[in-house]
């Protein structure tokens, strides 16, 4: 969600945008940066929160920069397909540590960030 930018660009496309963030400075910094949009809900606890949402809920799931993080990636498939409506979509976006630059830094004993925390 990196601090709500996610939400916000995506505020005109949806009714509800729900986010999940597990950085509670990134949460807090969320909910200022988007505190004139009621209809955006934050949380941060994701097993919890998952788990109450009901079947066939959401259009549309978004992962970004999550998924290789996750440690049981089928459980977690099989619940996003549980949650999102027949049809609905999953997007996913994940670092390329095997991009140029980043193999680069890897060769200088940099590690490539790919993504930050404000």
């Amino acid at each position: 969600m990196r601090n709500g930018t996610v939400l916000y660009n995506l505020r005109h496309r949806y009714k509800k945008l729900y986010g999940i963030e597990l950085a509670s400075s990134r949460v807090e910094h969320a909910k200022q940066a988007l505190k004139a949009y009621k209809h955006l809900i934050l949380n941060r606890n994701i097993q919890e929160y998952i788990e109450e949402l009901n079947d066939n809920f959401l259009d549309c799931v978004l992962i970004s920069d999550t998924i290789e993080h996750i440690p049981d990636i089928f459980r977690a498939m099989i619940e996003i397909n549980r949650i999102l409506k027949p049809g609905g979509r999953i997007v996913i976006n994940t670092p390329n540590v095997a991009y140029i630059k980043n193999r680069i830094k890897l060769l200088l004993d940099i590690f490539p960030t790919t993504s930050f925390l404000c």
